[in-house]
């Protein structure tokens, strides 16, 4: 088992987004992105088409806050709703102007999903019929789909929100509990995540025509889906095999494939996919502790640092725990270090150069 079994709802290991562009235009080197006034942690959570928008969260001298990270402007603090100190990003949408999360409502405390803009600060997205809490955990790419999970008269359900419908209930398996969404395809009709049945929990992929459709399991456990392909059939995530969980990658022709682990290890979990569907990143054991890697159809499953080494990047003093994003292209990963900063890894094929930046 691994010891930091993803959570989209915990600020330690919460979760992330994909999107669209090659970052080759963008010349590797290593930066820091610093953190908020006061803080010592934080976590990429997120990251645009182009690589080039950071999404995430940091400590800060007034809580945990959501930021958006750019070149130009650095860190920024995305604030939170009034008289609350909590809010966290999860997700990004392709051009980097819509980021969405969740920040605690009220002195409750309880969470409220909202969608940040360039123009709109922090509005909150509501929740389901008879609810008092939601958080969102998906944005598709122009950024007007977002998906997460609310609690309603019928308990907690997954959700699909739009500027044209508002907040709709996805439903759960037949037999289930309860449903949370995780991922949306660009255009916002294919949605990822995991449900309660009578089986146990279940990776779901939600259409329009179809519904929740059940992905099935490795073997003979739990599974959860995190991530979905810009075309919507290529779907991540992990599933439990002998109370041990492996990253998957389905697709509708071979269906849910284990990834394997890193060297030394045997736990792992796939959290986001690129583009194309044939980059994969996430988390595994490893010989050397708790790893992000980057898995591709040429490469396999390679730790992110053996994937900079092989650009010709050395990496020192500072070792990955897991990744959460990658770009469209597949050559950006963002994610966590094992010392609780955020970190950037690049490594554009186009200019033969690669980096790992920490924040």
């Amino acid at each position: 088992m691994l010891p930091f079994h993803l959570k989209r709802d915990a600020f330690s290991n919460s979760c992330r987004s994909i999107s669209a562009k090659s970052s080759s235009l963008y010349a590797p080197d290593l930066q820091d992105l610093g953190k908020l006034a006061g803080g010592v942690f934080s976590l990429a959570n997120a990251v645009n088409a182009a690589g080039d928008v950071i999404a995430g969260s940091s400590d800060s001298s007034h809580g945990s806050h959501a930021f958006r990270w750019t070149p130009g402007a650095g860190m920024i603090d995305l604030g939170v709703f009034a008289g609350s100190d909590m809010s966290i990003a999860n997700a990004v949408n392709a051009a980097g102007d819509v980021v969405v999360g969740y920040a605690q409502s009220g002195s409750r405390g309880r969470r409220r999903a909202f969608r940040w803009t360039l123009t709109s600060a922090l509005p909150g997205l509501g929740v389901l019929t008879g609810g008092m809490f939601s958080q969102a955990n998906g944005v598709n790419a122009a950024g007007d789909v977002v998906v997460g999970s609310s609690d309603s008269v019928s308990g907690v359900r997954a959700f699909r929100w739009s500027l044209a419908s508002g907040m709709i209930n996805l439903g759960i398996l037949a037999g289930g509990g309860d449903s949370s969404a995780y991922g949306v395809n660009a255009t916002g009709d294919v949605v990822v995540g995991r449900s309660g049945s009578s089986g146990g929990d279940r990776a779901f992929r939600w259409t329009p025509a179809l519904g929740m459709v059940d992905l099935g399991t490795l073997a003979d456990g739990d599974s959860c889906a995190y991530g979905v392909n810009a075309a919507g059939n290529v779907v991540v995530g992990f599933s439990d095999v002998c109370h041990i969980e492996r990253a998957f990658r389905w697709t509708p022709a071979a269906g849910m494939i284990d990834l394997g682990a890193l060297d030394g290890g045997i736990a792992s979990i796939a959290n986001g996919v690129n583009a194309a569907g044939d980059v994969v990143v996430g988390q595994s054991e490893s010989a050397h502790g708790a790893r992000a890697f980057r898995w591709s159809a040429d490469a396999g499953m390679q730790s992110v640092e053996d994937w900079l080494a092989g650009h010709g990047v050395e990496v020192s003093g500072m070792n990955t725990q897991a990744a959460y994003a990658v770009n469209a292209a597949g050559d950006v990963v963002v994610g966590r270090l094992d010392n609780g900063r955020a970190f950037v890894a690049r490594a554009p094929a186009a200019r033969g150069a690669s980096c790992l930046v920490e924040a």
